[in-house]
């Protein structure tokens, strides 16, 4: 298990919470408070509360108490989806990593039709990108954003290649016998 320090995971919090655009001052007490519960699930400013074998306190929850988890919920249907489904998991081997794998295919013609899933995607992507940006130099983007553009720019302009690249993608070519672009 990794263990982290308490004033590490504070001043992380604290950080997140001054690019968020929170005062100093109260980026530090808000993250105090949000990191740490003692062990009755009170949020506390004591980092000591981790450090008592009993009763032990807890990190709080990312999100705060009312909105937030640990993302326990989410692994466990991460192994649900993944091993239990696939059949193959922890109970047969729960000393080793299980790679198991869930795809989920989904037609939107079965429901409301791929036209208004799209409109209702491309209306939730488009508010997303509409919040105003911690740094406005760096617009919020949805995934897959970045890959976009850069496929686009690369259709448009070409790829470059360092000379190291190239010289060994020819020496390849030449060896397979397929023709360079």
């Amino acid at each position: 298990m990794e263990r982290f320090d308490v004033k590490q995971l504070e001043s992380f919090a604290e950080s997140l919470f001054e690019k968020a655009g929170m005062e100093a001052d109260k980026a530090a007490s808000v993250a105090r408070l949000l990191v740490h519960t003692d062990a009755h699930g009170v949020p506390t400013r004591d980092p000591a509360v981790l450090e008592h074998t009993a009763p032990r306190g807890s990190l709080q929850l990312m999100g705060g108490a009312e909105y937030g988890h640990k993302g326990f919920g989410l692994s466990l249907m991460v192994e649900a989806l993944s091993q239990g489904l696939s059949g193959h998991g922890r109970k047969d081997a729960p000393k080793r990593w299980g790679g198991s794998t869930f795809v989920q295919v989904i037609s939107p013609e079965s429901f409301s039709g791929a036209d208004v899933f799209a409109e209702q995607m491309d209306y939730l992507s488009d508010r997303c990108r509409s919040n105003k940006p911690i740094n406005p130099a760096q617009p919020v983007r949805m995934p897959g954003d970045q890959a976009a553009r850069g496929i686009a720019a690369a259709q448009q302009d070409g790829i470059a290649f360092d000379a190291d690249t190239w010289a060994a993608l020819s020496q390849w070519a030449g060896k397979l016998g397929v023709a360079l672009p």
